[in-house]
């Protein structure tokens, strides 16, 4: 499991804005389930699975961003396929407060 912690002045400098407000660096992101909550989080996390070739920026944009679990024990939870359509190509991260943890 691993922790990526996002501070608003770091997210700002990642994404070169000047408000702190990032624009979508990979296509598809935006179009996240409850972007407008945790976008930068979602932003961050995404870079990473790309950075670290578990994901393809045509995950992305295929898939239309993370998706929220539907588990009532998982409210927090989201997850993107990548490389496929089955479960087993299921990424799924978690955030809460200023973090972002992918989980598997």
């Amino acid at each position: 499991m691993k922790a990526i912690v996002l501070l608003p002045v770091i997210a700002a400098a990642v994404w070169g804005c000047k408000d702190g407000s990032p624009g979508s660096a990979i296509p598809g992101v935006a179009s996240s389930n409850d972007y407008k909550l945790h976008g930068p989080l979602f932003e961050i996390a995404a870079q990473t699975l790309v950075a670290e070739r578990r994901c393809s920026p045509h995950d992305f944009k295929e898939f239309g961003g993370f998706w929220r679990s539907n588990a009532a024990d998982r409210p927090d939870q989201y997850f993107i396929y990548c490389d496929g359509r089955t479960a087993r190509h299921r990424i799924y991260i978690r955030v809460g407060g200023d973090k972002v943890e992918v989980l598997n």
